[in-house]
């Protein structure tokens, strides 16, 4: 009796691994999770569709959204996310589809044709957004043609050989001091 249910087990456990993907079964069909954050924070982010440009999220970071891998049978999708906030530059970053090691290595040694042609492909486990977190780094706006650094020194700690490079700044009239 103990023979005939172990039989049963183990042939229940061999169908269940030579009609399932791998990837499926670890690397997880569906939508995949993405952190989305920002320095500073409570920036602006929305988050297209790389090939329609469809926006699938707008709102402010910290956040995490949940993004589809698949955009059809053996493609998967790929987003921008574009990071806002007022006084800073915009920023754009994309988020790549690319292979699931699951869907490879896993089906080479558990899922077979039926995983790598059909379970995998049509779950969408096949694919793996990257990278899994954003952060943006937002720089503050500069003005048109103004420098990309101020420096303020004394005279005095200004090489000689230098001074002569320097340029004179002098106040208007209505802001002279006497």
């Amino acid at each position: 009796m103990f023979i005939r249910w172990l039989e049963k087990i183990t042939v229940a456990a061999a169908a269940a691994a030579v009609l399932s993907g791998c990837a499926t079964i670890i690397g997880k069909g569906g939508p995949q999770m993405v952190v989305l954050s920002s320095d500073p924070d409570r920036a602006q982010v929305t988050v297209q569709d790389a090939a329609t440009g469809f926006v699938v999220y707008r709102g402010a970071t910290p956040t995490q959204v949940y993004l589809l891998k698949r955009a059809g049978f053996f493609r998967g999708k790929s987003y921008v996310v574009t990071f806002q906030k007022p006084g800073y530059q915009s920023l754009q970053v994309p988020i790549h589809c690319r292979t699931n090691g699951w869907y490879v290595t896993g089906n080479l040694f558990f899922g077979g044709l039926i995983g790598w042609l059909i379970i995998d492909p049509a779950s969408g486990a096949m694919w793996a957004l990257s990278p899994e977190q954003v952060e943006g780094r937002l720089e503050p706006k500069r003005a048109k043609g103004a420098p990309a650094e101020i420096r303020v020194s004394l005279l005095e700690e200004v090489p000689a050989a230098l001074r002569s490079q320097m340029t004179l700044l002098t106040r208007g009239a209505e802001g002279a001091h006497p």
